[in-house]
């Protein structure tokens, strides 16, 4: 087969007759001279000024609907054109019209990947008779940059007609490279000279991926004319000439329509659900994360949401949802694409807790098969002679390299579904799958590394060769009926640069998050199909690309249009915040801490304590026996759902909902983790006391345990731990903290020190509170200048202590000064004096001493277990001072 062109498709034809407008007024090569340069070499010149080129891009912005002019003094310009639209044959033509018109010869395609390169050698070999045809009388070269054939530079600098060299970025960025090399043999200088010396027209595919310092300097060093960049997600514009929007492709069908199948596990609300979906910086250099979980609504309805998380953010307050106690964030890293929670737990970038990540990738396979072979049943049966395709991102090379999981799994799925359709059931399922992945090859020991899996054979080393050479370069073959690969399996290296028209099934297979976007991978099937006579097909019925997902729907557009917003005119005029966000010195008041209000004060609260616990291990055993066994372990149940997916410009990304499916399974496909020390972790108990709760379950719970081991885990360990919290209240009790000549133990008051570095937008200047009167008489209520605070309540409760006329004194309590609790240490909010007078007379009655926690809600069902817990600790904690009380304030009126 031989693939077919249109040579008269507007959405590729304007962007070539934009690029050849910007440079109206530059003089035919028949009204110049040809001028040999330096070292033998014919190169590029430009003849018009910089302002009569941006005239020409202020007109051609103008007729290309450009939203706003995106306009900077360079002589970068970028074209954007959604992937599957024909970029690369639109830059391509692009070079012969710049030859007709200006008789430039000299062009550099320059791209950040292997794939892409291949993809571009092999797009001009595909279409170099049809440009035959166009340009009949142009005689070009078409090839590759070898660093071991260094002397084609000298061809490229020489020759007369048009050449197209391909490198990529790697090759001439660093200064180690032959390239750039003194003293090789036949060249006068370094074989970069016969580059620069003819001021090479350079071309960028996938510009976004090289944005670097490193990558800017390297590609200014060749010298260009000029640079167009190409792509269909750019991260910055420089010069926008032309975009043809995704919404636009998919309107006016020049892509295929999008169908999402969203495989996930119905979840429990009842138990935490977390996702990790990105780990990033943002414009403040600030980490944040952004994870699934379950949010609850005013309503009290709660949903599977996504929601951005910062360092001490926590999960129970950003989600309103209690089952997230003691989730907070204590570490975000991007070196190890981790963050970790104030319980200990952490995950990994697409680590989820409680799913079962096997059993939903064998559903996702087993799946994509069974669409792959009703797609290619329908074609036959419209007697339609379309190859059907299909492509699986996996999470890890082993999983699919010698004999690895998916790759069995495949395998016996493939021959249990091929005895229903006849054009299948006779293939041999070995032989309709491969994969190609990106690899290192040890120049010493010649060891192949394919991520995490080695091979180092010669069959394997051919084995490679000949999928690399149908994968990459021989697209015609892979489209034929006479070659049986059909399924296709890529980790990241398919990721750009390359496609083919006749993927109609996208799957990710992922236990860690994908590497690749959205865009990037659906990008890899939008393309319209052809037939095996190499006709494009335009019937948008028979266009439809399916990807198979492992997370909802909604997650899943939600990504995606955050996507396109965010790389549609990502504006580089923007100045981002540098993140030196101003820091304070708050001053201690010395004269307040000396006073005589503030050492009564102190003096009441600030006995130091310890604890005991009196309980019997037998009795809570005994109570978790019971508690569990009246448990009831939920069976894992898949949603699968079909939803037809519509863009546009207006409305954005929207679905319509075409097939509804729930699968319960029999049992938990994977390793079963170990029940004893899961529980040991989570509980914080003994291995042999988990042991004698175990023994007592019921038979037949335990036997849950196999068909849904995480939820039998968080369960079980929950309902232990609520006992065991119980248990411990009950038998805890405070005695003042004496040292060895048996005096009472008091923290002391040079606690109370000046802080400093503290963010402003942790601060209650007093000065500046606008409804308050009496300043300067109202700051000697605070022992410090200003107020350090952590929420927006707490800065309510510190107008409230100023405005009160009863409140004389207040004090935000230090951090080292804590109440000693089983589960940690306890910090209180408030220390403060207050005076009640009688309500007739008006007479001082009393003056109260006391310490004051403020939250925002008293219910145990709103407070961190944690949290609550500690409270009620600190209760009996200031039950033994009887000098002072101990108030959980909700609200200011409560003060």
């Amino acid at each position: 087969m031989k693939f077919k062109f249109d040579s008269n498709q507007d959405f590729q034809l304007i962007p070539i007759k934009s690029v050849v407008r910007l440079f109206e007024g530059q003089p035919p090569l028949r009204e110049l001279p040809l001028l040999l340069g330096e070292y033998g070499t014919f190169g590029n010149n430009l003849n018009i000024s910089k302002e009569k080129i941006y005239d020409n891009l202020q007109n051609i912005q103008k007729d290309n609907n450009i939203p706003f002019e995106l306009r900077d003094d360079s002589m970068d310009f970028s074209i954007e054109m959604e992937t599957g639209t024909g970029k690369t044959y639109t830059y391509l033509r692009t070079i012969f019209e710049l030859n007709k018109h200006y008789g430039w010869t000299k062009f550099i395609i320059i791209v950040p990947s292997i794939s892409i390169k291949e993809g571009i050698l092999k797009s001009i070999d595909i279409v170099s008779e049809h440009f035959e045809n166009l340009y009949s009388d142009v005689v070009s070269n078409g090839y590759e940059y070898d660093s071991k054939k260094p002397n084609k530079l000298k061809n490229f600098g020489r020759d007369t007609n048009i050449n197209i060299m391909i490198m990529t970025l790697h090759s001439f960025n660093k200064e180690t490279n032959v390239i750039k090399q003194n003293g090789l043999d036949g060249f006068e200088d370094t074989p970069i000279s016969y580059i620069q010396k003819t001021k090479p027209i350079v071309i960028l595919d996938e510009p976004q991926n090289m944005e670097s310092d490193l990558s800017k300097k390297s590609i200014l060093e060749l010298n260009p004319l000029f640079t167009l960049r190409y792509s269909g997600t750019h991260k910055n514009y420089y010069n926008l000439l032309y975009r043809l929007s995704p919404f636009e492709s998919y309107q006016r069908g020049l892509v295929k329509k999008i169908e999402v199948v969203s495989m996930k596990e119905d979840y429990d609300y009842n138990k935490p659900h977390i996702r990790v979906v990105e780990i990033d910086k943002d414009k403040t250099k600030r980490f944040y994360t952004k994870v699934e979980c379950f949010v609850k609504k005013s309503s009290g309805e709660i949903s599977t949401e996504i929601i951005t998380l910062k360092q001490n953010d926590s999960l129970d307050r950003k989600t309103k949802n209690r089952i997230y106690e003691g989730y907070k964030v204590v570490n975000i890293s991007t070196s190890t694409n981790q963050i970790e929670f104030s319980n200990h737990k952490s995950f990994m970038l697409g680590q989820e807790d409680g799913s079962s990540k096997r059993e939903l990738q064998r559903l996702q396979i087993e799946k994509t098969i069974r669409l792959h072979f009703e797609k290619q049943k329908e074609f036959f049966d419209k007697g339609l002679n379309i190859k059907v395709l299909s492509l699986f991102f996996i999470d890890k090379v082993d999983n699919y390299v010698n004999d690895g999981w998916i790759k069995e799994e495949f395998e016996k799925l493939f021959e249990d579904i091929k005895k229903d359709y006849d054009f299948f059931k006779d293939k041999d399922s070995s032989k309709v799958h491969n994969g190609y992945f990106s690899k290192k090859v040890n120049k010493k020991s010649g060891v192949v590394t394919y991520k995490d899996e080695l091979k180092n054979n010669q069959s394997d080393r051919e084995l490679e060769k000949e999928v690399y050479n149908l994968i990459m370069r021989d697209k015609e073959k892979l489209l034929s009926f006479e070659e049986d690969t059909s399924f296709i399996f890529s980790h990241s290296t398919l990721r750009e640069g390359w496609d083919n028209p006749n993927i109609f099934q996208i799957t990710t297979l992922n236990e860690t998050v994908s590497e690749i976007k959205k865009r990037q991978e659906i990008g890899r099937g939008l393309r319209l199909c052809v037939n095996n006579e190499g006709d494009r097909i335009f019937d948008k019925k028979i266009n439809v690309l399916s990807v198979v997902s492992n997370e909802s729907y909604e997650t899943f557009v939600s990504n995606l249009q955050s996507e396109y917003e965010n790389e549609f005119f990502n504006d580089n005029k923007i100045t981002p915040d540098n993140g030196n966000k101003k820091r304070k010195i708050i001053r201690v008041k010395t004269k307040i801490i000396d006073s005589p209000e503030f050492r009564e004060l102190w003096k009441r609260i600030s006995t130091k304590t310890r604890y005991k616990i009196n309980f019997n291990s037998q009795d809570l055993i005994d109570k978790s026996i019971f508690k569990i066994n009246e448990l009831e372990i939920n069976r894992i149940v898949y949603k699968i759902d079909t939803f037809n997916i519509n863009m546009s410009e207006e409305k954005g990304i929207t679905g319509t909902l075409t097939d509804v499916g729930d699968l319960e399974t029999s049992g938990y496909i994977g390793f079963l983790p170990d029940l004893v020390e899961e529980l040991k972790k989570e509980t914080g108990l003994t291995r042999n006391t988990i042991k004698e709760i175990l023994k007592g379950i019921d038979d037949f719970l335990l036997e849950d345990f196999t068909l849904n081991p995480q939820d039998f885990i968080y369960q079980v360990s929950t309902t232990i731990n609520n006992e065991k919290r119980n248990f411990l209240l009950d038998g805890l009790e405070y005695e003042e903290l004496k040292n060895e000549n048996g005096e009472i133990q008091y923290y002391e008051q040079s606690l109370f020190t000046d802080l400093t570095k503290i963010p402003e937008n942790k601060i209650v200047d007093i000065d500046k509170i606008e409804d308050l009167e009496d300043i300067e008489e109202k700051k000697k209520k605070s022992v410090y200048d200003s107020v350090v605070i952590d929420s927006s309540n707490e800065e309510d409760f510190t107008k409230e202590f100023l405005n009160n006329p009863n409140i004389k004194l207040f004090v935000k309590l230090p951090n080292k000064f804590f109440v000693p609790t089983p589960i940690g240490n306890y910090n209180p909010d408030w220390g403060y004096v207050k005076e009640e007078k009688d309500p007739i007379t008006k007479k001082l009655k009393d003056t109260l001493y006391l310490v004051g926690e403020t939250k925002t809600s008293k219910d145990e069902f709103d407070l961190r277990g944690k949290e609550w817990f500690k409270i009620e600790c600190s209760k009996k904690h200031f039950k033994l001072l009887p000098d002072c009380d101990y108030k959980l304030l909700s609200k200011v009126n409560e003060v």
